[in-house]
C-alpha cells in the first residue's frame, strides 16, 4: 500500500479533513482511512469508465456542495449521478447528527442527490435507528401517510431526533441515504483486489502508491479529478489498464452507439446527413437522440458537423466493419456532391481514415475512392497519401467481381494516382509501366 499519513490525534499538516458545515480535522489514522476509501471508490470508477468511455465521472476530494442555504463540506463525492460522502473511520453520535444536518441543507437544492455514510466501526445506537427508519421509507415508497403508519407499528424510540432534523417529507430523504461499514483491513483487501483485476499483480502497488499520493496532496486543494483525465495520467505513467472484452454500453440507443462507432473514427466532423444515412435514420430523429450525449460534452456539433470527443477506449458493436463501409459510401457520395463548394475538402481526412478501416472488409466499399478523392487528394499535395490511396482502390478492386465502375476506379488509380506519383519522384520507367497497365484496363471496357 502506499505511504500512509502519520496517525497521530494531533491535526494533520497540509492535508486537514474540513468536513462538516464547522467542521474539524481528522486525525491521521482517520485521515488514511478517508484516502483509502476515495481510492476504493477511484478504481471501482475507473473500472466503469473503462467499459463506458462515453460517460463523464468525476471524483471530489473534499467538496463543497452548494445549497439555498449553507454551503456544505464533504468528504468525498462521484458524480454522477452525484453522491456526497462522508467517511468515518469511528463516528460518534455528534458525527451522525451533523452529518444529517448537511443532509438536510443539501437535499433541499438537489432532489437527485445521494448521501453516504461510510465507517469503519462504531456508529451506536442512532446509527441503528437510522438502519431502521431507512428500511420503513424504502417500504413506503413515496406515500407519506404510509410512512406515518409503519412508524407507529414499528416503534421506534425518538425517531423524531432523526425525522425532525430531515424536513417536511423525511421518509423521501431517508430514501437516498446509504450507510457502508467497511472495516479497515476488509478496505484494505478490497482495494488490493481491484487493483490487481485492473493492472495486474506487478503493477497493483505501484497504482495504489500513485492513487493515494494523489488524492492526499487533493485534500487541501479540495481537487476534482476527471476520471476519463485520471486513467490517462496513470496510463502515461506506464501503469496499463485492462479494458473489458466488450465495450458496448447498455444504457444508450442503437442509434446513438452507431453514431459514437462512426465518429470515434473519424478525425474530423462528419456531416449529419452522411451519419444519418449510414445508420438509417432521419437526421432530426437522430439529432433528438443524441441529446443527452452533447449536454454530456461527449460529442459536439459545430456548423452541421459532429464530432466526438476522444475516449478513453474505443467502443465496439456487433458489426462495427459492415457500419463503417455504410459511412464510407455515405461520405463518397456527399463529397462527389459537394465537390465544387468548401465542405468537400473538409471531408478528405475522414473518407481516408473509413477508407483504411474497411479495405479489409469490404473491398467494393474502396475500389472507386481513389476516384472519387483524386482531385482533392492533388489538392492537398501530399505525393504519399496520393500514392496510398492509389494502392488501396487498386487492391481493392482486384480482389472482387468487378462491375465497370471497379474497372474504372482501377484504371483511374494506375494513371491518375501511381503513374503520376512516379513521374513527379523522377521514376520515369515505373510511371510508364503503370500507365500503360491504366491503358490496357481502359481498353477492355
Amino acid at each position: 500500500m502506499a505511504k500512509r499519513l502519520p496517525q497521530a490525534a494531533d491535526k494533520v499538516k497540509g492535508a486537514q479533513s474540513v468536513s462538516g458545515a464547522t467542521g474539524g480535522p481528522s486525525t491521521g489514522h482517520g485521515m488514511n482511512y478517508q484516502i483509502d476509501y476515495a481510492v476504493y471508490r477511484a478504481l471501482d470508477v475507473i473500472s466503469r469508465s473503462l467499459g463506458a468511455p462515453h460517460k463523464q465521472w468525476t471524483i471530489r476530494i473534499e467538496p463543497r456542495a452548494v445549497s439555498k442555504e449553507a454551503l456544505t463540506r464533504w468528504d468525498l463525492a462521484i458524480d454522477p449521478p452525484e453522491e456526497l460522502i462522508e467517511v468515518k473511520l469511528n463516528p460518534t453520535r455528534q458525527d451522525i447528527l451533523d452529518w444529517l444536518d448537511r443532509i438536510q441543507q443539501g437535499q433541499v437544492s438537489s432532489p437527485e442527490r445521494a448521501f453516504s455514510l461510510v465507517y469503519g466501526k462504531g456508529g451506536g445506537l442512532l446509527l441503528r435507528m437510522l438502519r431502521s427508519l431507512r428500511r420503513t421509507a424504502i417500504e413506503a415508497n413515496q406515500d407519506a401517510q404510509k410512512f406515518q403508519v409503519l412508524l407507529e407499528q414499528e416503534d421506534i424510540n425518538n425517531a423524531h431526533q432523526i425525522l425532525v432534523p430531515l424536513g417536511n417529507r423525511p421518509h423521501t430523504v431517508l430514501q437516498r441515504m446509504t450507510f457502508e461499514q467497511i472495516p479497515e483491513e476488509v478496505l484494505a483487501r478490497h482495494i488490493q483486489l481491484q487493483a490487481r483485476i485492473l493492472t495486474g499483480e506487478h503493477q497493483s502497488k505501484r497504482l495504489l502508491d500513485l492513487l493515494f499520493h494523489k488524492f492526499s496532496e487533493a485534500v487541501p486543494t479540495r481537487t476534482t479529478f476527471v476520471v476519463s483525465d485520471l486513467c490517462r495520467d496513470i496510463e502515461r505513467a506506464g501503469i496499463p489498464l485492462q479494458s473489458p472484452p466488450d465495450i458496448n454500453p447498455a444504457d444508450l440507443c442503437p442509434h446513438a452507439i452507431a453514431t459514437l462507432l462512426i465518429l470515434q473514427v473519424c478525425p474530423t466532423g462528419l456531416p449529419m446527413a452522411v451519419i444519418a444515412q449510414a445508420i438509417c435514420a432521419e437526421p432530426s430523429d437522430l439529432e433528438r437522440e443524441l441529446t443527452s450525449l452533447v449536454a454530456g460534452g461527449v460529442l459536439a456539433a459545430e456548423d452541421g458537423l459532429w464530432s466526438v470527443k476522444p475516449l478513453l477506449r474505443k467502443l465496439t458493436g456487433p458489426d462495427p466493419a459492415d457500419l463503417l463501409c455504410r459511412t464510407l459510401e455515405a461520405l463518397l457520395g456527399f463529397i462527389e456532391c459537394s465537390q465544387y463548394d468548401k465542405t468537400a475538402p473538409d471531408q478528405l481526412q475522414n473518407a481516408i481514415a473509413l477508407a483504411r478501416e474497411c479495405v479489409g472488409v469490404r473491398p467494393k466499399s474502396v475500389a472507386a475512392v481513389f476516384m472519387t478523392l483524386d482531385k482533392l487528394l492533388k489538392h492537398r499535395g501530399d505525393k504519399h497519401l496520393v500514392l496510398e490511396l492509389a494502392d488501396l482502390s487498386i487492391g481493392a478492386a482486384r480482389r472482387i467481381p468487378r462491375t465497370r465502375r471497379e474497372v474504372e476506379g482501377e484504371a483511374q488509380a494506375l494513371i491518375c494516382g501511381r503513374s503520376w506519383v512516379f513521374q513527379r519522384i523522377g521514376r520515369l520507367t515505373e510511371a510508364r509501366i503503370e500507365a500503360e497497365k491504366s491503358r490496357s484496363i481502359s481498353s477492355s471496357l
